[in-house]
């Protein structure tokens, strides 16, 4: 008989797949990954269910600057840390994505109501900004964080994405470092 060694291939195909889910930078849910499930979720989820699906957009404040003042190489390592900040501030049911250069997004599984939503983009906000030590350096993130939630703003990605996105932008108008649910 004849016998082949394919764990190099096996190997490859794995660290493929891994780099078409997952942000290499982070290890959070890349942006196609995560609308995906979104979707998915969305399609199991009806629109007048409760509880329903949260979705929060998540823009660092001033992010551009510490990249500008301090280098790529310090701004990558604080998208790393708040990573790791946002997927411990979320509960085991909940997942989370880096979907653009400092813009995170967090699916919401099962929230009664726009007030559990609320409180935990309340907490999510309080461990992101948290003080971050590199070295010699100290820096205070913020950000504006948007909220959405399937059964009041839409049960379609891109509505629900709208939405939440819109509710970030309000917060940022009004001085940044918040959140704000959708109307």
């Amino acid at each position: 008989g004849n016998a082949h060694d394919i764990s190099e291939r096996k190997a490859h195909e794995t660290r493929i797949s891994r780099q078409a889910t997952y942000d290499e930078l982070t290890g959070l849910l890349n942006r196609a990954a995560f609308f995906e499930r979104l979707g998915q979720m969305l399609d199991v989820t009806p629109i007048e269910s409760q509880p329903s699906i949260g979705l929060m957009f998540i823009d660092l404040d001033h992010f551009k600057e510490i990249n500008d003042t301090h280098g790529h190489a310090a701004g990558d390592r604080v998208l790393q840390i708040l990573a790791a900040r946002l997927q411990s501030a979320l509960r085991a049911s909940d997942l989370c994505g880096r979907i653009g250069g400092d813009e995170f997004i967090g699916l919401l599984v099962g929230v009664s109501d726009a007030a559990t939503a609320t409180r935990i983009a309340v907490q999510v906000l309080r461990k992101l900004v948290e003080p971050i030590t590199l070295g010699d350096l100290s820096l205070m993130p913020s950000c504006s964080i948007g909220i959405a939630l399937s059964s009041r703003h839409g049960s379609e990605v891109a509505e629900l994405v709208r939405r939440a996105d819109e509710a970030m932008y309000r917060v940022k108008q009004s001085g940044r470092n918040g959140v704000c649910l959708a109307d």
